[in-house]
């Protein structure tokens, strides 16, 4: 079906509602264009040039709509109208380098369109072999006279594909299309002359320009008596124009002109000079207008060609867009668009001429400062934010929930979300994202926002669609939503914090956004701004390790968060000394919940950090101290272990005031290094009353009372495992010993049952079961004690090999199972009808040998073949091997197996054991060191009793919040639940209306002590105090970045 063509001849026709297509369109004698796409034959492209035949009075605003409508052409942000000589012109090798190179950086830092005649011959031809040069993906459009081109008969076809080749060399009469273009434009204007496509040129470009608001410059590369009215129409417009001075003829002569008006000093003059003279009136005439109208709009601009000390030719060009004075932008139109173009210099140009006619900042400065700094962020322009920054660029006044619903945002957190929910529930399509920007910003956020807030309100709004009016933090604690947020943030990261007292947004919230879109440079940038550098550079490895933990391809990830730690390293190898580097390792963070730098460092699992010396060095001091004093010398752990029993010889070993000489004593017992041992001691007791439990309980027909004694310790175990658990639910079972615990704990509770029912009912069954589950709790019980390994040096190390192996190990099972379920069933197989005879005898060993039949063997374990492929494995055969020996085929098939089990795969074993091993040895000083650390934390935060003398403990802290409360009261079992977990958290929150309690350590002191807890991360400091530490911190970071960039 072919469509009427439309009467574009006519002013003011109406565009077509529906999309245009070259049927719409037709040639100068009023036959349907041609179009088709153009296959250069022995040009090296890869793909098809789109071109199309038109006549001269197309009406620009329809196929504007055809260029964008069905070739799909990217809308420009800058059109770059290249006009010059047609003729053969030769350029240096090194001029054409400079040419080429300025050329194709301008068009793609602009996303520009380049416009050219389209001809393999002069300017044009130098145009298609920069942009091929170059291997650049800009749309290269030519505009050619249809009637001048070669060959054209071959082009005259409907929607085909066209080989076109250079038959002749070009001439005065015609010219062949250069091939490096990518979009061909043949005006037809019925008459064989050059010239015909320039009227329909200078129409589409101020159309394009016009409707799509982009800026266009005119670059002038040499040329003849044509170039002139070019040029002229494009000055007396306002367009900008860049002459390329010193590539002859037109253009040398337009920039001797100028630069003759402003006494400037010209090569060649005399030559030049000459050319002018020998120019016709009319091409002297339009030189005086281009002279006398660039001079009022000053649109032109001269780049030396033949000059080694200018710029590249792409500044040139990029300055002369923004110096179009013809459309006045302001400057913060200019700074956003070389933001877009990603041009540090050209912006530090556009500062320092804003200084120089300014003189300060003045508010016009300001705010477009702050609308470039949005535009930086969002098109992740690291090199040019530091710019902007070093030049009063504020991040308070960046819109935070801006970036969150960008749709890059958006798609990486689809990307996270499609870990836990399908493609259908995270299908997220633009008109959505608008709206969810949308709802962000209707919402009031309460005043007390935090960084957390910001971030997982907005993947809880992505995730659950929520209404404006619904809150935007109504979803966090969805149960769909939690295993995202949990992963990523809500373990980490602060609940309340408040900055200034108001909500403001600050390099720390920018630098989560960066790492959560995953940009490591503007996310570096922005760090090195942040008022805690060793605190955001482990925050940023940490989420880094959350983000790796969320995709397959980690390794990239991981090296970014290692990458963060070193630089959390480098600023603290600049402390001098410990004494110094302490109060930075102990400052306290309020946007990660008052934490400090080792408690981010643990939780982002870095190694390095946690084992350099200064760390460890406070780890030793929090090991043998508390708040209140510390062991006057290093004191051996026998020492200690004798201290326990004789309280007495505490005196004159352990620092404290002199006043507080039973305090002293309490407080010894609350040293981490002492309730290590004091644990150790009263467990070793417990493991010597289950071992005396599990040798007689099987032959007990009662309740005996050591079995009494033993269910009441067992319950202190329990308590106080619940007790940890309520202290932190959320990372109790990351530890493995954690869950040991819970496996040992369900035995004793499934013993404690079987126990009971055996001996209360006289089952006899669950007698026996009871003495089957305390023979495997007793194991799991002594095993356990291998956790107090993990504070020796050596054992530790050794402690950390043995988990890896156990990976191995049932890495190693899984391949072995497949292995032994194939030969089994082939083994099966080949001997499914044999019989055989096998020993079978009755409990008094009196029934004589049998003969079974049929698949009877199977279970006459070992000997039954069904066992043979495990046995074998361990070297025993039975009596299946010899029926298998019948079989030849048999023989090659366990033959096969033994090589495989036994070599093969028990070297395998071996050989991933030994890589385990290597891989701990050579790190065991860091894996040690990092370890320990979650044991000193252990201690550090345990109750002062350990089991079961923490039932005591409990049992008098209920009695004192009974006291204290009435137990009708409201909320009474959750205040008491949470007294009894933390004594000193509840008494810190201070509950209205409620009897304040009196902890363990106000029993002993009653002085105001500063608190200086190394988990909690909670310091009083004074306000002076911190920010000198703050101020230490960012000196330190400039010292470690100028050491890293003079490296």
């Amino acid at each position: 079906m072919t469509t009427k063509p439309l009467q574009q001849e006519e002013e003011g026709c109406p565009l077509p509602d529906s999309l245009v297509t070259p049927e719409c369109l037709h040639c100068k004698d009023g036959s349907p264009s041609h179009f088709g796409n153009i296959q250069f034959v022995g040009k090296s492209r890869d793909q098809l040039a789109p071109y199309i035949q038109i006549a001269d009075s197309t009406d620009v605003r329809i196929f504007r709509r055809l260029m964008f409508d069905y070739w799909q052409l990217p809308h420009p942000h800058v059109l770059m109208s290249i006009t010059g000589g047609a003729q053969d012109f030769k350029m240096r090798s090194r001029l054409e380098q400079v040419f080429s190179r300025g050329l194709v950086r301008a068009a793609q830092h602009t996303s520009a369109w380049i416009i050219t005649a389209g001809l393999d011959t002069g300017v044009m031809d130098y145009v298609g072999r920069a942009v091929r040069m170059q291997e650049a993906k800009v749309p290269t459009i030519a505009i050619a006279p249809f009637n001048m081109v070669s060959h054209n008969e071959a082009l005259m076809v409907y929607n085909g594909n066209v080989s076109y080749k250079k038959f002749k060399e070009n001439s005065t009469a015609s010219a062949a299309l250069e091939p490096n273009h990518t979009h061909f434009i043949l005006v037809d204007d019925g008459l064989k002359k050059w010239g015909g496509e320039i009227s329909f040129r200078s129409n589409l470009e101020d159309e394009i320009t016009r409707v799509d608001q982009v800026p266009l410059v005119l670059i002038v590369v040499e040329g003849g008596p044509g170039t002139f009215k070019t040029v002229r129409e494009g000055v007396e417009k306002g367009f900008p124009v860049v002459v390329i001075e010193g590539s002859g003829r037109a253009a040398d002569m337009i920039a001797f002109a100028w630069k003759k008006v402003r006494n400037l000093t010209t090569n060649n003059a005399s030559s030049v000079q000459q050319q002018i003279d020998k120019l016709g009136p009319l091409q002297k005439e339009e030189l005086d207008v281009i002279i006398t109208k660039s001079s009022e709009y000053n649109n032109i601009t001269l780049f030396d060609l033949q000059d080694d000390n200018t710029h590249d030719l792409d500044v040139f060009i990029l300055r002369a867009i923004l110096g179009d004075r013809h459309r006045n932008w302001s400057f913060e139109k200019k700074l956003l668009l070389g933001v877009e173009w990603n041009r540090p210099d050209i912006l530090a140009d556009l500062f320092n001429r804003a200084e120089e006619s300014r003189g300060s900042a003045t508010q016009e400065i300001l705010q477009a400062l702050d609308s470039a700094l949005q535009k930086a962020l969002e098109l992740n322009r690291p090199h040019i934010l530091e710019l902007l920054l070093s030049h009063g660029a504020n991040p308070n006044r960046v819109k935070l929930k801006i970036l969150y619903s960008m749709r890059e945002t958006m798609h990486t957190f689809k990307q996270l979300l499609a870990v836990y929910y399908s493609e259908e529930e995270n299908d997220i399509s633009g008109d959505e994202e608008i709206q969810i920007g949308g709802m962000l910003t209707m919402t009031k956020a309460p005043p007390t926002t935090s960084v957390l807030d910001k971030i997982s309100s907005t993947l809880a709004v992505v995730r659950m669609r929520a209404s404006p009016s619904a809150g935007l933090f109504s979803h966090v604690g969805n149960e769909k939503f939690n295993p995202l947020a949990r992963k990523l943030l809500l373990d980490w990261l602060p609940t309340t914090y408040v900055e200034n007292e108001h909500l403001s947004v600050s390099f720390t919230d920018l630098m989560i956004w960066a790492i959560l879109v995953n940009r490591k440079e503007l996310a570096y940038s922005l760090w090195k701004r942040t008022s805690h550098p060793i605190h955001t550079a482990l925050l940023g490895s940490l989420l880094y390790r959350k983000l790796a933990s969320c995709v397959i391809e980690q390794k990239s990830l991981n090296e970014t968060a290692d990458w963060f730690e070193s630089l959390a390293l480098g600023v603290l190898d600049q402390f001098e000394g410990y004494s110094q580097a302490k109060p930075a390792i102990e400052l306290a963070w309020p946007v990660m919940g008052n934490r400090n730098v080792m408690k981010i460092a643990a939780a982002g699992e870095c190694r390095n950090f946690l084992s350099h010396a200064y760390c460890q060095r406070l780890l030793d001091e929090e090991w043998c101290s508390t708040k209140y004093g510390k062991m006057k010398s290093r004191v051996s752990n026998f020492q200690i272990i004798f201290m326990i029993f004789f309280p007495f010889l505490v005196v004159g070993t352990y620092k404290k005031s002199k006043k507080h000489l039973t305090a002293g004593l309490y407080h010894f017992y609350e040293l981490p290094v002492c309730k290590l041992w004091t644990n150790t001691l009263f467990y070793v007791a417990f493991l010597l009353l289950l071992s005396t439990v599990a040798i007689s309980s099987k032959d007990i027909a009662s309740f005996s009372a050591t079995e009494i004694f033993l269910f009441f310790w067992m319950s202190g175990l329990f308590v106080d495992e619940i007790m940890q658990y309520c202290q932190d639910p959320d990372g109790h079972f990351d530890g493995f010993w954690n869950k040991v615990d819970f496996g040992m704990y369900s035995l004793m509770t499934i013993f404690i049952i079987l126990r009971f029912v055996g001996t209360t009912f006289e089952n006899e069954f669950c007698r026996a079961m009871a003495s089957e589950i305390i023979a495997v709790t007793l194991i799991v019980s002594y095993l356990r004690l291998m956790n107090v390994f993990s504070i020796n040096y050596y054992l530790g190390p050794l402690l950390i090999a043995i988990g890896r192996m156990m990976k191995d190990i049932a890495l190693f099972l899984v391949i072995f199972l497949l292995f032994f379920v194939a030969f089994s069933l082939g083994f099966m197989s080949l001997t499914r009808e044999l019989i055989y005879q096998v020993s079978l005898k009755d409990l008094n060993g009196s029934q004589p040998a049998l003969y079974l039949v049929g698949d009877e063997w199977m279970t006459a374990y070992p000997k039954g073949t069904l066992g043979l492929a495990f046995w074998s494995f361990l070297g025993e055969f039975g009596e299946s091997f010899g029926i298998l020996a019948e079989s030849y085929i048999a023989m090659l098939l366990l033959g096969g197996y033994l090589i495989l089990s036994n070599i093969l795969l028990v070297n395998l074993l071996i050989a991933m054991m030994a890589d385990t091993y290597s891989s701990i040895r050579d790190n065991s000083d860091k894996q040690w060191k990092f370890s320990r650390y979650f044991l000193v934390k252990e201690y550090h935060t345990s109750t002062l009793c350990p089991p079961p003398l923490n039932l005591l403990l409990l049992t008098w802290r209920t009695f004192n919040f009974c006291v204290a409360r009435s137990p009708m009261s409201k909320g009474f079992t959750s205040d008491l639940v949470a007294y009894l977990v933390d004594p000193k958290e509840y008494q810190k929150k201070g509950r209205p209306g409620k009897m304040k309690l009196k902890s363990e350590d106000e029993t002993f002191d009653q002085e105001e002590d500063e608190v200086d807890s190394l988990y909690l991360g909670y310091k009083r400091k004074t306000t002076a105090n911190r920010e000198i530490l703050m101020k230490r911190m960012q000196i330190y970071r400039e010292t470690f970045l100028e050491k890293e960039e003079s490296e």
